[in-house]
């Protein structure tokens, strides 16, 4: 087998090829292109990024075809100087041919005249030959978080609704973001900042890095599957205090996906975050769908309480790390993009 490795072009063809080989290693995240371009147009060009893909060349019928691509760069979204994300991915069809230790070796020579500190990568449970791949360059597991998912066929709001009413018998109030967009003229910069203050709670290897409204606004809020009225907003005399959100899948009309749940510290242990969930769920079990994915770090409590709602465990999402070495070194170390090298 032949190919040739070369830097994504951003072309339809390129984005087509990729997504390809992506959800066939990922076949239940369904990600389109529409997805990959929404969030390549918005990606912060002061974070460094780089993306390649890998074609056949000379194999009757399948020129040109992208069978594996790989990405590197800087965490946008949690930012620690030298330290670098990487990630492989090969049609599974097509692996076992040294493609992906191609690509890895390919990002490699991208990132260390970056001189870099750390590198860090993803895999899930239910993908031995990754996990495998990831320890055999050096990558140990530093994090776990598990995925778990809601039948809202078999969803019960029932069981919760005295704790829904007991967190409303105390005073707050909850309501869902449609209707704060049309009657809270500060609704934009409260729940920017609620989210901001929620998040830095939430479990990461590194601190996550906040971005500015003008960033989250257009990647949230002008985002195709934003849900405004399935989100769930806690207020006490006026303060956000609580929030729960849900987004709609862009490949499956029946599911929707779990963003950030948190309560101000000066809130929890209320049964805010509870009922927060419970009437969101509710809302989405109302509207028809059929399925609410999330994830959590596995010592975050919130993934008791969804386990409480009835999710249940899927295959985890685990977090890698390594240190850079000096067999690192061994590689060529280059300026210039290696395109089109032959294997």
């Amino acid at each position: 087998m032949k190919y040739q490795i070369r830097p994504f072009d951003y072309s339809d063809l390129d984005y087509e090829g990729v997504l390809e080989t992506y959800n066939a290693v990922w076949p239940d995240h369904g990600d389109t292109v529409f997805d990959w371009k929404f969030d390549d147009e918005r990606r912060n060009p002061k974070f460094f990024y780089s993306r390649f893909v890998a074609e056949l060349t000379g194999t009757p019928g399948t020129p040109g075809r992208v069978v594996a691509h790989a990405s590197c760069g800087e965490n946008f979204w949690s930012y620690v100087p030298g330290k670098y994300f990487v990630a492989v991915n090969v049609h599974p069809d097509f692996r076992h041919h040294g493609i992906g230790s191609a690509l890895y070796d390919t990002l490699m020579r991208q990132l260390l005249p970056r001189q870099p500190e750390q590198f860090t990568c993803w895999s899930r449970e239910d993908q031995p030959e990754g996990i495998r791949f990831l320890e055999q360059h050096g990558f140990a597991q530093r994090m776990r978080f598990p995925i778990s998912a809601l039948d809202l066929t078999t969803f019960d709001p029932g069981r919760f609704q005295h704790r829904i009413q007991q967190v409303l018998a105390s005073g707050i109030e909850i309501k869902d973001l449609r209707e704060l967009m049309d009657s809270d003229p500060a609704w934009k910069d409260k729940i920017y900042n609620a989210i901001n203050t929620m998040a830095q709670d939430v479990p990461f290897a590194d601190p996550l890095t906040l971005e500015t409204q003008e960033e989250w606004e257009n990647g949230s809020l002008k985002h195709p599957n934003f849900m405004p009225e399935a989100w769930r907003v806690a207020l006490d005399q006026g303060e956000y205090v609580g929030l729960t959100m849900l987004w709609r899948h862009s490949s499956d009309e029946h599911k929707l996906n779990t963003g950030l749940t948190g309560v101000l510290r000066s809130h929890r242990r209320q049964g805010i975050a509870i009922a927060l969930k419970t009437l969101s769920l509710q809302y989405a079990q109302e509207l028809g769908y059929q399925t609410v994915d999330t994830d959590n770090e596995e010592h975050n409590p919130m993934f008791q309480i969804n386990l409480q709602l009835g999710f249940r465990p899927r295959p985890a999402g685990l977090e890698f790390h390594r240190e850079c070495s000096a067999a690192d070194e061994e590689l060529v170390v280059s300026d210039q993009v290696p395109v089109g090298l032959p294997f």
